[in-house]
């Protein structure tokens, strides 16, 4: 078991840390305040924490409850110390390492003594993706209802996030896009994310006649690269050397269901964006199998669009960002303002090993009263 302790006072956590060492309890610890210093913290910046695959209400197949999925913690830290940087670096350069680096940690358990609150942004729940903060001037976030021709005919290719109705209308209006007539080497190209394992109902009904000509175009890509291929394999060998052999065709419209964004980035002097995926092994696409390895993926994109929605507040008191239910299970925001210092060490640590010892005799089965 690992428990991610967020706190922003040392005295109070000393009896619970001692706690979890005597039950052998792995502890990631992290400070609110960059002055306090205690044994293994981590030196970042918490960005925000959110579980690390589920969507709202989804339980993986085969597991009792949300628990058996960790939660994941997100933080920064500063880069490269300017005194080591080597003699002549472009400003460019400079500017680029100066920039903050992130990271994630998965844990079992949270307890965090902060004010939570939540914000949209591009991964589940509204959470925001690692990287999302530095490029988001980057990002396009449309829904154009007064405009039939959003795409730019110099994009190649573009991707959808999720199966909003905004995202739904901007897919639609997508379709003349897509098919305009070009050149063959220059296709364009689609990719849509979401989380769900197949294209809702909705979404079907939305958009029949955009994955009917999809479909279409597919299959006569696909009945010329046959022909193509056996033509190719009826070559001699020195003609083989001499003409690449076809390509298999790809689906203009390219789906990764059940993925979420894990990261989104930008190299210095590209104007692509992009997106590392990520598959959760418990989810089991329906559509577009061959996408389907739970595997991290990444596709460079020149432009994204998304219209995320739901967001929600929640009134604690302290500021870092969380992106889950009020009461998901193994998160604990914990409160003592207005006590004093040995009341609230007292509280602290009741209520928290309590809450520990509960965990351990529900989860993991080995918990020794004695």
């Amino acid at each position: 078991m690992k428990i991610g302790l967020i706190f922003d006072n040392r005295e109070i956590i000393q009896p619970f840390v001692q706690w979890c060492h005597e039950q052998e309890i792995s502890l990631e610890i992290f400070s609110l305040n960059e002055y306090l210093n205690y044994n293994n913290v981590i030196n970042g910046k918490i960005k925000w924490i959110q579980k690390s695959y589920l969507s709202e209400n989804e339980i993986p197949e085969n597991a009792t409850s949300r628990f058996s999925d960790s939660f994941r913690i997100f933080y920064e830290k500063n880069s490269v110390d300017e005194s080591l940087y080597p003699e002549n670096l472009s400003k460019e350069m400079q500017d680029s390492l100066r920039r903050p680096l992130e990271f994630y940690i998965d844990v079992d358990v949270v307890i965090c003594c902060s004010r939570l609150i939540n914000e949209m942004g591009l991964g589940h729940w509204g959470a925001p993706i690692m990287g999302e903060d530095q490029w988001r001037k980057n990002l396009l976030i449309k829904t154009q209802k007064n405009s039939n021709n959003f795409l730019d005919t110099t994009l190649n290719e573009i991707a959808f996030l999720g199966q909003s109705d905004e995202v739904l209308e901007m897919l639609l209006r997508s379709k003349d896009w897509l098919f305009l007539k070009r050149n063959e080497k220059n296709e364009k190209r689609i990719f849509w994310i979401f989380s769900e394992l197949d294209i809702t109902a909705n979404s079907k009904k939305y958009l029949k006649e955009l994955l009917t000509e999809v479909d279409i175009q597919l299959r006569l890509k696909s009945q010329k690269f046959h022909l193509e291929l056996k033509k190719w394999n009826e070559l001699e060998d020195y003609e083989k050397v001499k003409i690449p052999k076809p390509d298999q065709p790809i689906s203009s419209l390219v789906i990764f269901a059940g993925h979420e964004i894990l990261s989104i980035d930008q190299l210095m002097g590209d104007s692509k964006v992009y997106l590392s995926l990520d598959l959760p092994k418990f989810r089991k696409p329906l559509i577009q199998l061959e996408n389907s390895i739970p595997n991290l993926k990444t596709i460079s994109v020149d432009e994204l669009f998304y219209a995320k929605t739901r967001y929600y507040f929640s009134q604690n008191f302290c500021p870092v960002k969380k992106f889950m239910g009020d009461n998901e299970i193994g998160f604990y925001n914990v409160t003592y303002s207005g006590l004093t210092d040995a009341q609230s060490m007292k509280y602290f640590n009741l209520h928290l090993i309590g809450k520990m010892e509960d965990l351990l005799r529900t989860y993991f089965k080995r918990f020794d009263n004695n």
